[in-house]
């Protein structure tokens, strides 16, 4: 094989120039070391190689051969360099600080740059070669302010003579894909020591949808996003919130006195006597036998179930043994709902309409169609539950293992103490190794967790290891009891999961427990519930409608529901996915504001109207703005927030909530504070909150005695209107901000 230097000696025909040689990697470095998992290529690659063959990293998954090769040939040779450079910084954004320790562009580096896999890095490689190739065929290598903007007219046009001829354009999609790349590379040029790399900023750091247009794509989750997710979180909360426990306790006892065959009858005949002396202990106890009705609908002895407490070895054994114990019943002894063996009472739920307490079902065999059903229903739905709260992706459902959550207890400065729960996981997007990371939850997501690991102990599971992270899995697929052969060895949220949602929401609407059922719910996909949560916490107007359905599981209004606070619902595992996202809704709000300036009140109204007056332009366009111009409206108010009741011009100076750096709406003052400014919503919101908890436990009177003392302007407002106008007035607000942030507005 040549070695690095003999490629050199072979392949360069000139002295290198400064363009063409890296001050931070040699050239006869092999950057198999310098790669994420970079040990498993089969070759050497070394770094003055202009063609890398990563054949055998494990990161490719469906290509082979000469598809796996980063190619620089093609890249312009001023940067081709620079390229290798840029490439190995996205594979590995943890060089950078090691490359240049005290350029501070580089120690921010790894926070700022998510690692990527090799196909993304050979996509972007494909990008940056294109653009550059503009650059290099009209010999600009520095380019100015000036020649930045003539690049953006050159890169729209095709570089073939025919496509030019029949007035082929490019999409806005490829432009700003390719700009983007050049705004990438021109990023290191500190890390790497390349102080004049692309000269200027590229396009003077203007928003690649503001040069090139945002296309026509349609937008990602067109569904009003509380609809179906809020109302499927709602009811995964209630059935953790009552039925869990009761789950629990009967697995736990059926596995208890479940007797191993190796200990049951050693003949046919003391398998007939032991089926018999089960079934006539169960009918002496309770009058009944328990039933089931089989594949052709007759009712008949719930075998399976027996056969568990005298040691049959399989279905058919305990068959042949139920057929025997039969003979000595009548059918009339069989009760489909009834006869139950376990001595455990079903918990009672509340009933639907307040009207008292009920069963939730009638008894848990553990068949198919009980005990096991409602098991790996619990596994499903806090799959679903961690997607919709955290906005966990499948693969990173697939990386949790037992023991992830943390509870541990602080110490305020006054002495009081609190509890901190946090989870621990891994990220899984654009990398080729998963990135341990811990994120804060709520006592839900704790317990949900807890529940899932009661199970694993129940049914002494012994994880697989997770071929992912090589660590136990939390969801295994042996908890799937409801299947007897999995096909997997984890548990994954594909097109099948909204069917358990479905069949649990129906069996207990029909038990008369549940305000509703699940029956027109839409399936939605795990993509789907994962913008959903990133919305509903980017948004406060979001979130408030997701909570509103979710509140809907727990007997409680409308209204209630809409002045519920979803940052206690979710927790998201990573904020800055939702970040985009935040500037695009403060960019909407201040949008609002501009085009309904007399419906704001508080003394902070004054506060917003300047910063809507110093956006210009931007704001008082009467078409819709797209959503780059929302975002970038966002972008340039960092201060401004929405809290449950107000939106928040943050300036430390009066802020009676005492937040220094940003609004601390835990203690939040709005109507009174000289940063808080109201929509006619959200004062029918705090109003309708002073109402209820003037109805509710007197401890609660001191709450709504303050928000009157404090807000009598707005007590006075809406003193004519009902509390169903106000809840009418809450929703109208909502609705109107929810179909216009999805495009559904006429």
């Amino acid at each position: 094989m040549t070695s690095a230097a003999g490629y050199a000696n072979v392949l360069r025909l000139r002295p290198p120039s400064e363009d063409e040689t890296s001050k931070v990697v040699a050239d006869d470095t092999d950057v198999r070391a310098l790669i994420p998992l970079g040990y498993d290529i089969d070759r050497p690659i070394y770094f003055i190689h202009d063609r890398w063959d990563t054949a055998g990293h494990p990161g490719w998954t469906s290509k082979h051969g000469s598809q796996t090769a980063l190619d620089f040939s093609g890249v312009p040779v001023h940067w081709r360099t620079a390229a290798k450079e840029w490439i190995l910084l996205q594979l590995d954004p943890d060089l950078a600080p090691r490359w240049s320790p005290e350029d501070p562009i580089a120690v921010s580096w790894p926070t700022i740059q998510e690692p990527t896999k090799l196909v993304t890095a050979q996509s972007n490689l494909k990008q940056l070669r294109l653009a550059l190739t503009v650059l290099d065929t009209h010999h600009i290598i520095t380019p100015t302010s000036e020649d930045w903007a003539r690049v953006r007219v050159l890169m729209q046009q095709p570089q073939s003579r025919q496509e030019k001829l029949a007035g082929a354009q490019l999409a806005a999609g490829t432009l700003r894909g390719r700009a983007q790349q050049l705004q990438s590379l021109w990023s290191i040029r500190t890390i790497v020591g390349r102080p004049n790399l692309l000269g200027s900023e590229p396009f003077d750091g203007e928003e690649t949808t503001s040069l090139f247009g945002s296309g026509h794509r349609p937008k990602r989750n067109l569904r009003r996003p509380h609809e179906d997710v809020g109302r499927c979180l709602g009811f995964v909360a209630w059935t953790f919130d009552h039925i869990a426990d009761d789950i629990l306790a009967h697995s736990r006892w059926w596995a208890e006195h479940t007797v191993a065959p190796e200990d049951g009858p050693g003949s046919q005949q003391e398998g007939y006597d032991a089926m018999f002396d089960v079934a006539r202990e169960v009918h002496s106890r309770v009058g009944k036998l328990p039933g089931r009705r089989n594949s052709t609908g007759g009712l008949t002895l719930a075998h399976i179930a027996l056969g568990l407490l005298c040691g049959a070895p399989d279905a058919d054994e305990a068959f042949l043994w139920g057929r025997y114990a039969m003979r000595r019943f009548r059918e009339e002894d069989l009760d489909e709902g009834g006869g139950n063996p376990c001595e455990l009472p079903i918990a009672e739920v509340p009933q639907r309409g307040g009207t008292g307490k009920t069963a939730w079902t009638r008894r848990l065999l553990p068949v198919r169609d009980e005990l096991r059903f409602w098991q790996s229903a619990l596994v499903y739905y806090a799959m679903y539950y961690l997607a919709a709260t955290c906005g966990l992706r499948d693969k990173d459902l697939a990386c949790l293992t037992p023991g992830c959550i943390k509870r541990e207890t602080k110490t305020r400065p006054n002495g009081e103490t609190y509890e901190v729960v946090t989870m621990r996981g891994y990220k899984t997007k654009n990398r080729m190794a998963p990135h341990r990371t811990t994120w804060k939850v709520n006592h839900r997501i704790a317990r949900i967790i807890e529940v899932i690991e009661e199970l694993h102990r129940i049914h002494k599971i012994t994880p697989t290891a997770s071929t992912i992270t090589g660590e136990p899995l939390l969801f295994d697929a042996q908890l799937i009891t409801s299947n007897v052969h999995p096909a997997r060895d984890t548990v994954h949220l594909d097109l099948s999961f909204m069917d358990w949602l479905i069949k649990g929401a129906k069996r207990l609407h029909d038990r008369g427990v549940t305000p509703g059922d699940l029956a027109d719910v839409t399936k939605v996909n795990i993509s789907q519930i994962r913008i959903t949560a990133i919305q509903a916490y980017a948004s406060r107007d979001l979130g408030n409608a997701l909570a509103a359905q979710f509140g809907q599981w727990n007997h409680q209004s409308v209204a209630m529901g809409y002045h519920a606070d979803v940052y206690k619902i979710i927790h998201l595992a990573e904020p800055m996915d939702a970040l985009e996202l935040q500037h695009e809704h403060i960019g909407r709000i201040m949008r609002r504001a501009a085009q309904n300036p007399d419906a704001l009140r508080g003394k902070g109204v004054t506060r917003l109207q300047l910063a809507v007056e110093r956006q210009g332009p931007a704001l008082s366009n009467p078409a819709p703005l797209s959503s780059a111009r929302l975002k970038a409206v966002g972008k340039r108010n960092p201060n401004i927030a929405v809290g449950p009741y107000t939106i928040c011009v943050h300036a430390a100076e009066g802020a009676l909530c005492g937040g220094e750096g940003a609004a601390d709406f835990r203690l939040c003052r709005p109507f009174e504070c000289r940063n808080s400014a109201m929509t006619p919503g959200q004062r029918a919101r705090v109003e309708l909150r002073r109402r209820l908890e003037l109805r509710m436990h007197p401890a609660l009177h001191r709450s709504a005695r303050k928000i009157g003392e404090a807000m009598p302007e707005i007590v006075a407002e809406f003193a004519e209107v009902s509390d169903d106008e106000l809840a009418r007035l809450i929703a109208t607000e909502l609705d109107e901000y929810v179909a216009e942030a999805l495009g559904l507005a006429e």
